[in-house]
């Protein structure tokens, strides 16, 4: 063979080996590429909440981070707030004959961990209930206090982690009268009432949370209220502006709530009354 044709021979061994090359290299770069673009930022907080997106912003100097979601939402997470940040395959890629719906959380609330409310945002309780009305008694220095005692039925609807909206119905009888020594803080008399009287009330409250989502709850609120009071004597109402306190523990399906309140402002002009209210229930999550 001569000269020219071995060239001829080894050109075109070069030039198959090299379109090898570039056509291997082709197909790594494509799978990297795709391989790239079904990854995402994931963030854990210590909440049990599961954020997943882009990560489009680290402020360190401010120790946070800003993370959108698919669908376009844009959440702020302190760092102290944070377990760990990964970059993992979206769960899209993972499960890509799946439909959206059944594939892809963005978000995973706090209480999807099994220590709180199982996606729920409301609560029905029910529960043991008291009310107390006091007054002057006359001149004397002491109080005179009625006791009602009966049933809350309530519902509170969660707007987020701290915050919620609760509306209560209470019914009680009155069950004692007591003539009080505040400056001994000592009951002086206590007797049954010389005649039946009843109460009904209706509040509404705003109340923020500690944690509304699993575990310990402490929390206080401001509302409103209307109180009724039907004797044969006569009957009368309350209503003004209150303020309440509580704590209480959620499991996944369940919660009790130990809650205590009083009126701030009352529309009674002549008599001057103080309200204070105690109750403990039960509720279910749904």
């Amino acid at each position: 063979m001569s000269i020219l044709g071995r060239l001829k021979i080894n050109n075109d061994l070069v030039m198959n080996n090299t379109r090898t090359a570039l056509i291997a290299l082709a197909i790594l770069f494509v799978g990297s590429y795709a391989q790239a673009n079904t990854l995402e930022d994931v963030i854990y907080k210590k909440d049990g909440s599961i954020l997943r997106g882009t990560l489009i912003e680290q402020d360190f100097e401010n120790k946070r981070y800003k993370i959108q979601l698919s669908g376009g939402s844009v959440f702020v997470v302190q760092e102290d707030e944070v377990t760990k940040i990964s970059k993992e395959p979206s769960i899209q890629s993972l499960h890509p004959t799946a439909s959206p719906k059944e594939t892809i959380t963005q978000y995973t609330p706090a209480y999807s961990n099994g220590l709180g409310p199982l996606n729920t945002k409301n609560t029905f309780f029910i529960g043991a209930f008291s009310h107390r009305r006091s007054q002057p008694y006359f001149d004397t220095g002491y109080t005179y206090n009625e006791a009602f005692r009966g049933t809350q039925f309530g519902f509170e609807h969660v707007v987020n982690e701290n915050f919620a909206m609760v509306y209560t119905l209470e019914k009680a009888e009155l069950r004692e009268i007591v003539i009080e020594d505040e400056s001994t803080d000592t009951d002086l008399y206590t007797s049954l009432p010389d005649e039946k009287a009843s109460f009904l009330g209706k509040k509404v409250n705003a109340n923020y949370s500690t944690n509304l989502y699993k575990n310990w709850r402490f929390y206080a609120g401001l509302g409103a209220y209307h109180n009724d009071y039907k004797k044969k004597s006569g009957d009368d109402a309350l209503y003004g502006a209150r303020f309440s306190l509580g704590m209480g523990y959620s499991w996944t399906r369940m919660q009790i709530m130990l809650r205590a309140g009083g009126d701030i402002t009352n529309n009674e002009k002549d008599i001057e009354y103080s309200l204070f209210d105690f109750s403990l229930a039960l509720g279910i999550n749904f």
